[in-house]
């Protein structure tokens, strides 16, 4: 039995950039293989194709807001056959 794990994403510390993750909370894999991450700390939701070594931002990544373009903290992520992405937020500190 192979024990060693392989890195899909990630892996090149923690950050903002496309080929690092920070914070990350949850993943969805599609059938063709690519991952979507919720990276919560970089309010951004990034897919990373199957074999790929970078990731690209598909929603959020314009710090953190309620703005149309932003994410506030998502915690998971969802992508449903016409490839539309749903994710939740967690607002820390916010009273509604």
């Amino acid at each position: 039995m192979d024990t060693k794990g392989v890195t899909v994403a990630g892996g090149y510390g923690r950050g903002g950039a496309n080929n690092q993750l920070w914070g990350s909370h949850g993943l969805y894999v599609d059938e063709n293989k690519n991952v979507y991450i919720a990276d919560f700390a970089n309010n951004r939701i990034i897919e990373w194709k199957h074999g790929s070594k970078i990731g690209q931002v598909v929603a959020g990544g314009n710090g953190g807001g309620n703005r149309a373009d932003q994410l506030n903290g998502p915690s998971y992520v969802i992508v449903d056959e016409e490839r539309e992405i749903e994710s939740t937020f967690v607002k820390v500190g916010v009273k509604e």
